[in-house]
């Protein structure tokens, strides 16, 4: 590698710790930051001496972003699904909150993963029930941990979202990319979890206002199309789609039919984050 290209990348990096130390909300927090920062560069999940350092000297760290409003997030530097979300979150801004453009009744994070979009819409709308579903056993321990740690009233489902209730094989393990699996193509590392019928749930749930979060790593394919009758007239939701082009043009013409504005925020390779908004207005800010 040329010095000019190692050059380039030590910037990039640089910049990019320092975006991270921005998200603190205090400088205690800014330097806590930059210690997650440099970890979403070089986790300490490694094995090399400095990998090693930051697991003894930082085996958790919590934080208190700007964007919680004095709430307190607790993040494992070595777990990179924690990492990246925590990047999408404070850094990137994926879920800005200022779009929802009424007081939701009732909000839905499905695909919990460890609580962070839980403390973001708890923090935004601290007067809205809060509910969160997360099948993966380990990521379910950390949300729990946050809620508990804030003092926050969250209805908390250890299961995933589905077009049924009872029982389907999840292939754990993978951090924020766990998925629901065929039982004949699950790993000796599946476990078994409870599902929820979602439409069924908002149902009898009978908001007029609802926010949802819904990443369930490929199973919006089949809960969107079922909930879609479901959703109460004011509602927004922020969404990831797993399957490429195909998948994001079927499921936002869905919503589309459906009176919602949708717009795409980001696109990596097969993956899609998006924003749907069907409000008395029904715009997009």
């Amino acid at each position: 590698m040329h010095l000019s290209q190692r050059v380039k990348r030590m910037g990039s990096r640089i910049r990019k710790i320092l975006a991270f130390g921005r998200a603190g909300s205090s400088t205690l927090d800014m330097l806590k930051m930059i210690v997650v920062g440099y970890a979403r560069g070089h986790t300490f999940s490694g094995t090399g001496p400095i990998s090693r350092a930051g697991r003894v000297l930082f085996p958790e760290i919590a934080i208190s972003p700007s964007l919680l409003s004095g709430l307190t997030l607790h993040l494992d530097p070595s777990d990179l699904s924690q990492l990246v979300v925590a990047e999408e979150i404070f850094v990137e801004q994926l879920y800005d909150l200022n779009r929802v453009l009424f007081l939701p009744d009732v909000i839905l994070d499905c695909g919990a993963h460890t609580g962070m979009f839980t403390l973001l819409a708890a923090s935004k709308f601290p007067n809205s029930k809060l509910v969160s579903f997360e099948p993966d056993p380990a990521n379910c321990r950390w949300l729990k941990k946050q809620i508990r740690t804030n003092r926050l009233q969250v209805d908390v489902f250890h299961g995933a979202v589905s077009t049924r209730n009872g029982e389907s094989v999840f292939e754990a393990g993978r951090g924020c990319g766990g998925a629901l699996v065929a039982e004949t193509s699950a790993t000796p590392k599946a476990i078994t979890v409870k599902t929820w019928d979602l439409a069924d749930y908002v149902r009898k749930l009978g908001c007029e206002r609802l926010l949802l979060k819904l990443d369930v790593e490929g199973a919006e394919e089949h809960v969107l199309p079922a909930i879609v009758n479901a959703l109460p007239f004011e509602c927004v939701i922020f969404l990831e789609t797993h399957g490429g082009q195909e998948s994001w043009q079927h499921l936002s013409t869905l919503l589309k039919q459906h009176c919602f504005t949708v717009a795409k925020i980001r696109r990596r390779e097969l993956y899609t984050d998006g924003l749907a908004i069907r409000t008395r207005e029904n715009k997009i800010r």
